[in-house]
């Protein structure tokens, strides 16, 4: 069967950081400035250094071996850790960047992309500022993003090859105002965003996919437009995260959620079920009419949905930051509309 991957080197790029930075940087792409380490980790090379830093595997999504770093001990460990879980031998040692992070989809046909859905992530206050609870599609600055942002990262799709398919990037907006990418993939994201987003776009990524894998070509003017106007409809992915860990010995909502149009409820792990803190205990995708909606509709998920281990302990870290999504989505109606804060 056909791959929508024809490009060795457009998959290699998009599972490792180190080529996607450089592949950046070649197109003038704004990247968190980076330092190159070996695993001598020599006076030298640690001297360099400025601090704070994030320290990563090139190969490895989820969090998974990163670590924050604000002096050389840090620094060291961090290294280490992600050494220990990569059997690539760069590690990404950068500057660690503070502010939003967002999540931007695109499309490609025939070598050609087009931005799909915009969206933010969010964690809930107390918790890691990476352990992102809730994403969920909005304008907040994507008129900037369209700016600044958006011919370049189609200008790196195309340098590296990305022929079919779908891909994403995801980027911080520093405090300096600014956009800097982090990274790229050359398929879906984890959560899923384009079951929900399609009640609200029209647009069939499934079905596009399985096209792809039956060897239609697409053309450019199959592509789904850029957004012309500020996202008002909502589609949001809720990670349930775990905070305590154990087997799930009450387990209650699921039924009554799964019934409900507009929610898809994925939990792989049911009743009985071994979990450990700091996963995903399963996502929850829906779509809304507008914020308000969702915010209603997210308190019913945390109301509803009951999951205790065996010390009868909440299992689950909540989000409840809704005040937090509502500045965000009205703030792209007003940026769309050119208005001030």
């Amino acid at each position: 069967m056909p791959v929508y991957c024809s490009n060795d080197y457009a998959w290699e790029v998009a599972n490792n950081k180190r080529l996607f930075k450089d592949e950046c940087k070649r197109a003038g792409v704004r990247v968190a400035e980076d330092y190159y380490l070996t695993d001598e980790l020599s006076p030298g090379e640690l001297s360099c250094i400025k601090y704070p830093v994030v320290v990563k595997p090139v190969d490895k999504c989820g969090n998974l071996g990163m670590s924050y770093c604000s002096n050389e001990q840090e620094l060291v460990a961090a290294y280490r850790k992600a050494r220990s879980v990569s059997e690539n031998a760069t590690i990404v040692v950068e500057r660690q960047l503070h502010g939003p992070e967002f999540y931007i989809n695109y499309v490609v046909a025939n070598g050609k992309a087009s931005l799909y859905f915009f969206t933010s992530e969010h964690n809930q206050p107390g918790y890691p500022a990476n352990l992102y609870s809730l994403i969920f599609t909005n304008s907040a600055h994507l008129p900037q993003w369209l700016r600044e942002m958006n011919d370049k990262v189609i200008e790196v799709f195309e340098r590296i090859g990305l022929t079919e398919g779908q891909a994403w990037v995801e980027t911080i907006l520093d405090e300096d105002g600014s956009f800097y990418l982090l990274e790229m993939g050359y398929r879906w994201g984890g959560e899923m965003l384009y079951v929900p987003y399609e009640r609200i776009s029209g647009f069939d990524s499934l079905s596009w996919m399985i096209e792809c894998a039956f060897g239609v070509e697409h053309v450019e003017e199959d592509l789904p437009g850029i957004v012309p106007q500020p996202c008002k409809s909502v589609a949001a992915a809720y990670y349930l995260f775990v905070e305590n860990s154990g087997t799930i010995s009450r387990l209650e909502g699921v039924d009554e959620l799964e019934a409900m149009d507009g929610v898809f409820v994925d939990l792989p792990k049911r009743l009985g079920g071994e979990i450990r803190p700091g996963i995903s205990f399963g996502r929850i995708r829906v779509c809304a009419g507008d914020i308000e909606k969702l915010c209603e509709l997210l308190a019913y998920i945390n109301d509803v949905l009951v999951c205790e281990n065996e010390l009868g302990q909440d299992m689950i870290v909540r989000f409840t930051d809704y005040d937090a999504l509502r500045a965000r989505y009205y703030q792209g109606i007003r940026e769309f509309n050119g208005e001030k804060e």
